[in-house]
């Protein structure tokens, strides 16, 4: 119980550091130009590339982290309502798309670890 405890709580932190920490270094340490350039590498690189991770990781137990993508991509709202935009609607699309990547990574790792669990 323990273990688990601990693991939610290292992907919590994890995920608040990604969606909520890395957008406010961007905006607070970068003028407006480099800022968006950040900001786009955030959007395009570095956060889908987490949510997937952190869905193939999820797959290994999906009774146990099945909720790690939504909480990923209602962090990634929040974070871009508090450091970036007041008007979510530009970044609801976002936030959709971080979701369906989270959730199929999370279902072909599940079902990856399904099958070569049952084929050896």
């Amino acid at each position: 119980m323990k273990s688990y405890f601990f693991k939610v709580l290292l992907w919590i932190a994890t995920t608040a550091l990604i969606m909520l920490g890395l957008p406010w270094l961007a905006v607070t340490f970068s003028d407006n130009m480099s800022g968006m350039i950040v900001n786009l590498i955030l959007f395009y690189a570095i956060d889908p590339l987490y949510v997937i991770v952190m869905g193939a990781c999820a797959g290994q137990n999906l009774k146990g982290y099945w909720y790690l993508p939504l909480g990923c991509a209602g962090l990634f709202l929040l974070g871009t309502w508090l450091y970036l935009s007041k008007d979510l609607s530009q970044f609801y699309s976002y936030a959709i798309v971080y979701l369906a990547l989270g959730m199929v990574s999370m279902f072909i790792s599940f079902f990856f670890k399904k099958r070569i669990r049952t084929k050896y």
